[in-house]
């Protein structure tokens, strides 16, 4: 397998990745791994010895979050061991590793991801994965070399705001429930029928100026209460 050299910054430069924006590239992985030490003094990254960790990525981690682990792989001699203090937070690793650039590589690294612990977190099961770590080593490692591992929140586990409720459409729009029935006397139901007998044709005008009372016409003892009716033939 052919390897790559050195990368195309200078051998001691100082310079600030966006640890929280992004993965790096192998180029810039390697860049670090080259300048632990110019890195650790400059922005004050941790170093711990083998298979040990910060008790940060148990507790709270965060994003964006970087130290070293002494190692020479990332293979079983990386993991996350027993520790004495409660987690809230389990990480687990892959077991596959992948090579930065994929031509000429110059780093090496797996995936490790965290989950929250349900004694801490209600409901954790429901979730996904809420941090991502890659433990990353140069392919050709030092005598004495590190792991880099570098912390990444993810989206998913970010809290989502309530959810907008649609404008409820009123159900009189949609749905229109049926006008109240309303209780008819038997006057109101006589009178109508009284109205009918004497004829629909008639206008409301015509109605308005005859003015007769066609419910006090039935009850009257009269003959001719019935003026349509009275004449020689029905005396």
């Amino acid at each position: 397998m052919e390897h790559a050299e050195l990368p195309r910054f200078a051998p001691n430069a100082l310079i600030e990745f966006d640890w929280a924006g992004k993965w790096l590239t192998g180029e810039e992985y390697s860049h670090v791994l080259h300048n632990i030490d110019l890195y650790c003094s400059s922005f004050g990254l941790g170093r711990y010895g083998t298979r040990q960790h910060p008790n940060t990525i148990y507790e709270a981690p965060y994003n964006g979050l970087v130290y070293f682990v002494e190692g020479s792989s990332v293979g079983s001699e990386f993991g996350f061991p027993r520790v004495e203090i409660k987690k809230k937070f389990r990480w687990k690793k892959m077991n596959f590793t992948t090579e930065l650039p994929k031509r000429k590589p110059l780093v090496s690294y797996i995936v490790a991801s965290a989950v929250k612990c349900e004694r801490f977190f209600p409901n954790a099961h429901k979730e996904g994965p809420a941090f991502r770590m890659h433990a990353v080593i140069l392919v050709k490692p030092s005598a004495k070399s590190y792991v880099l591992c570098h912390v990444r929140k993810l989206a998913s586990s970010e809290e989502t705001p309530p959810v907008s409720l649609a404008p409820t459409v009123e159900r009189e729009e949609r749905w229109p429930l049926p006008a109240k029935k309303q209780k008819k006397s038997a006057e109101d139901g006589l009178q109508a029928l009284l109205e009918a007998a004497v004829g629909s044709d008639t206008s409301e005008e015509d109605r308005e100026k005859e003015e007769i009372d066609y419910v006090a016409l039935y009850h009257s003892t009269s003959p001719d209460k019935f003026p349509a009716f009275a004449g020689p033939n029905y005396h």
